[in-house]
């Protein structure tokens, strides 16, 4: 893997929790039952819509790590009609902007929470970026990235991390979400885990047999094989501990928060493999 590309890891997955995130309380806040998120809208980090803000922030800023010369990063948006970079660039532009006008709206009218209208244009702006974070990677001199399991995997990862984000901050009380919402939200991670099982198998299996030369990466031994298995492990565990979670019945009070932080961390493990496991496989072919 290439050492550049650390900062890539951090920026891809922070931007796509801070997504699924803000997806996540949509479609909470659009379910039979739900005007808005009842949550904190002032300036403190218990503001699920701050936090997102603050995440992708972040991300932005250590991604310039990246750039050889952090200095030209502006002449990178003039070539949207053909570069997925500029896209992106511009992505991340609104999404920014769609979720500090949420913030400020909420917090200025000091609202009780966010409603799904105040949410909705960060959502589509979130999927606006994720679509051109995924076409940023489908290259096609760089075979391990250039399918259908690299927009497949941005997906799932959002919707894992949103998820997984949400129920954290539902069951510590940062976000009042009833606890039939919650249970949709578990059940609804448990099947994107197990998604990403299969779809992180075949894509190992596909790996396996592409032939990546003499000095490419080894996909079916070594470092990468292990890093693989050890991903496989973490998304079983997680699996199985949101399902005793959901068959328990009655797990989503304040009092079994801390299920939810070692579930989360378990996600979270995960998806780092994952994302390791994806720039690791990294290797270019013709010029």
């Amino acid at each position: 893997m290439r050492k550049r590309d650390l900062s890539l890891v951090f920026f891809t997955l922070a931007s796509q929790c801070s997504i699924g995130l803000v997806l996540w309380l949509t479609v909470l806040a659009l379910l039979p039952g739900q005007s808005s998120i009842p949550a904190e809208t002032g300036l403190g980090l218990a503001n699920p819509v701050l936090f997102a803000l603050l995440l992708v922030a972040v991300a932005t800023a250590v991604s310039f790590l990246h750039l050889g010369n952090p200095v030209n990063a502006p002449r990178a948006i003039r070539n949207l009609a053909t570069s997925w970079l500029s896209r992106e660039i511009l992505a991340i532009g609104l999404y920014k902007l769609a979720l500090f006008v949420a913030f400020v709206v909420a917090w200025q009218a000091q609202a009780p929470g966010f409603a799904w209208t105040l949410l909705a244009p960060a959502a589509l702006a979130g999927l606006f970026l994720l679509w051109t974070m995924s076409g940023v990677y489908l290259v096609v001199t760089v075979p391990p990235w250039n399918s259908a399991h690299t927009p497949l995997g941005f997906t799932l990862t959002t919707g894992c991390l949103g998820a997984a984000t949400c129920l954290l901050l539902g069951t510590t009380g940062n976000i009042a979400i009833d606890p039939s919402l919650l249970e949709v939200c578990g059940a609804a991670l448990a099947i994107i885990l197990v998604l990403e099982i299969v779809a992180g198998s075949a894509n190992q299996r596909r790996l396996e047999r592409m032939d990546t030369g003499f000095r490419g990466p080894g996909f079916d031994r070594g470092g990468l094989r292990l890093l693989f298995l050890g991903r496989m492990a973490l998304m079983v565990a997680s699996v199985g501990l949101a399902l005793s979670v959901l068959v328990s019945g009655n797990g989503f009070g304040q009092e079994h928060a801390a299920w939810f932080y070692l579930l989360f961390t378990l996600v979270v493990l995960q998806e780092l493999a994952g994302r390791l496991l994806f720039y690791g496989s990294y290797f270019r072919v013709g010029l």
